[in-house]
């Protein structure tokens, strides 16, 4: 196999070197990020159980479950809305660090002289932490997470009277630091810490990408191939938005919004630049250009893979494929895959039908629509009527 042009393999180092960062980013803040909030969920399960020795089993009447849940709305949000503060730092320093990797990424490390590689100022970052997710800040988000609680308490421990259970095996059941309830509120810690984070990098990066808007032309959103994919994302794989698109590419404005799109999403956004070779002042004969492929040279060969191990395969041609069955995202095979998300679905026809639905996978897989045609302007999802179902 001929060896790829130096373009090709700058562009994959400058691709797989920000997977990989944002790899190392999501392992490290998610359970960092969760343990903030993990007080929290304790405190509040130890205020429901306090409260739910005082109930009398014996005379549950309309005003006492009202008593109940009020109380239960007030006291639970409480120690929520005091992790804000530690998770917004936490998010700020993200944003700050997020800024500095995507600067390195764009300059091969401060040796592209045309990139200003300066990130993010730490007035940006707090901002970045401060900006809405889904229309929501981070305190509204951890709000819910309290108000879901205090939900699924009242209701659950209700159910559980009516039942017969005691308080003794309440306790040690349903309202325990690792029963049911905990486990779910920890998932939902997992979602806001995914989200949140993922939402902070990236705009983190598209300032940066921004600031060098004359080398960055555009932005390749790229989404993740095994089987958590989603229909939303999907047919955004590969697409290529630009202040002047060029022939098969989308204008910026009409950018959907995020990535994230949706919770826990794990789509991309990738620079896209005229010419690597041209940003690092090299040629196929510029000793330089050695020296930088020897300097990134685990992240310039895609079928070996890195010498950690990756949780998603994503970048213009996949990378590797996850490897073990993390997090509940199945694959068949490892390796590279070189194409795009639709080519990798005809060859995953049940996993295409997971992420499709069976009426659109039918549409799709019939050749009646190409995955593209599931999307409208803005990238919103055409119902079935609009697709000729």
């Amino acid at each position: 196999m001929p060896e790829p042009s130096l373009e090709t393999q700058f562009n994959r180092i400058a691709t797989n070197r920000l997977i990989y960062e944002r790899g190392i980013l999501v392992d490290s803040i998610e359970p960092a990020v969760a343990q903030l909030l993990a007080p929290a969920m304790k405190e509040a399960l130890a205020k429901a159980r306090s409260k739910l020795r005082d109930v009398d089993l014996t005379e549950w009447q309309r005003a006492r479950y009202t008593e109940y849940k009020s109380w239960l709305q007030k006291e639970l949000a409480a120690p929520f809305k005091d992790a804000t503060p530690d998770m917004k730092s936490a998010l700020e320093g993200v944003a700050y660090d997020q800024g500095k990797v995507m600067a390195d990424i764009l300059s091969f490390g401060g040796q592209a002289t045309m990139i200003r590689n300066v990130g993010i100022t730490r007035a940006t970052a707090k901002s970045l932490a401060d900006t809405p997710v889904g229309g929501a800040t981070l305190a509204d988000w951890i709000a819910s997470m309290g108000q879901s609680m205090a939900d699924r308490v009242q209701k659950q421990t209700v159910a559980a009277m009516l039942e017969g259970q005691t308080y003794r095996q309440m306790v040690k059941g349903l309202l325990a630091d690792t029963g049911p309830i905990a486990s779910f509120s920890r998932r939902e810690a997992i979602t806001l810490a995914r989200t949140y984070t993922q939402s902070v990098a990236q705009r983190a990066h598209d300032i940066v990408m921004d600031d060098n808007a004359d080398i960055v032309r555009g932005r390749r959103w790229t989404a993740t191939f095994d089987n958590r994919a989603c229909k939303l994302c999907a047919p955004l794989d590969g697409r290529i938005y630009s202040e002047k698109p060029r022939e098969g590419e989308y204008s910026i404005a009409d950018k959907p919004e995020g990535p994230p799109r949706h919770p826990r999403c794990r789509c991309l956004m990738l620079p896209v630049v005229n010419s690597w070779m041209d940003i690092l002042g090299v040629d196929e004969s510029s000793p330089k250009s050695k020296k930088l492929l020897g300097q990134y040279k685990k992240f310039n060969e895609p079928e070996q893979g890195f010498a950690v191990v990756e949780k998603y395969k994503i970048g213009p041609n996949k990378g590797k494929v996850k490897p073990v069955n993390v997090g509940g995202a199945g694959v068949d095979t490892t390796g590279t895959f070189k194409g795009n998300f639709e080519s990798w679905m005809k060859a995953y026809p049940t996993v295409a039908k997971d992420i499709l639905g069976p009426r659109r996978f039918e549409l799709w897989q019939s050749g009646k629509v190409r995955l593209n045609d599931l999307l409208g302007k803005g990238g919103k999802l055409k119902l079935l009527a609009g697709l000729g179902a």
